[in-house]
């Protein structure tokens, strides 16, 4: 930065010596601007050689590309599908084929595509076809979630005889599971998901309620948060058992996240908290 002397005595001044002050002021503030945007490069350079991939064919560190996935994820090391040829009729002693590998532990949809009675006739001679081999294509289908209402519907009985002949009449009524949230619309499957999607997942609240709603289940947020805080206590013997285990050991390890939590007692909403896994 140049040296260049201003005056704090304004008054001093005559208007075209204020102006050519004025007009030095801005040259200096555009400098200085220019410097912290320098300084701020610098140091996310730093910050992404430091933290960020090493690998030069990585995006930068700030710059995740979400639409082009697909290419920045592919690699020539990955083996190729499989032609049908490869997966359509088994031989003794044939290595399974890549597919095979993949879609080993699903369950297996099977559809058949036969000729009907009467496409079984040779085109040429019309005498009836016979069966050569089978050709086997294999498909990935996914079925989407589906969220339907669960009725459970409890009977009530009472003796007939005793409501005729004694005083008193019993009545009886068939077993119901208890809701694990009294008053709740909340099924263990719905708590399961929600918590699944949101701590396995990385899917929070906020986008679980858009996606109900277009299943057209309008469930808010704030329901949401109170499932998973209510649902929680159903784990709290498994934590017991977990943690009963782990200290028996000699090294624990912990994977700590930090975070701000805004309602916390006797601590500001900017302080750092810790999540310990």
């Amino acid at each position: 930065m140049k040296n260049v002397k201003i005056s704090r005595d304004l008054s001093s001044l005559t208007k075209e010596q204020m102006e050519r002050q004025m007009m030095q002021m801005f040259a200096i503030m555009d400098e200085l601007e220019a410097k912290v945007s320098w300084y701020e490069e610098q140091y996310r350079l730093s910050r992404a050689q430091r933290f960020g991939p090493s690998s030069e064919q990585t995006l930068p560190f700030d710059q995740m590309s979400f639409f082009n996935e697909a290419e920045s994820e592919s690699s020539p090391l990955i083996a190729k599908e499989p032609e049908l040829s490869q997966v359509e009729i088994p031989r003794k002693g044939k290595k399974k084929g890549h597919k095979d590998g993949i879609t080993g532990p699903l369950p297996v949809e099977t559809i058949e595509r036969t000729l009907s009675a009467e496409g079984l006739s040779c085109p040429q001679c019309e005498e009836e076809l016979h069966e050569v081999k089978k050709e086997i294509r294999k498909e990935l289908t996914v079925i989407p979630a589906q969220v339907v209402v669960t009725e459970h519907v409890r009977y009530v009985y009472s003796c007939r005889n005793c409501e005729r002949n004694d005083i008193t009449t019993p009545i009886i009524q068939a077993p119901m599971p208890n809701p694990p949230i009294k008053n709740s619309l909340a099924s263990p499957s719905m708590l399961a998901h929600i918590m699944t999607r949101k701590y396995l997942e990385a899917i929070p609240l906020y986008r679980q309620e858009q996606g109900f709603k277009r299943f057209g289940l309008h469930l808010s947020r704030q329901t949401l948060v109170n499932w998973v805080i209510k649902g929680s206590a159903w784990l709290e013997a498994l934590y017991e058992e977990m943690r009963r285990e782990l200290i028996q050991k000699g090294i624990l390890y912990a994977d700590e996240t930090v975070l701000e939590v805004l309602r916390e007692p006797r601590r500001e909403a900017t302080s750092q908290s810790y999540m310990w896994l």
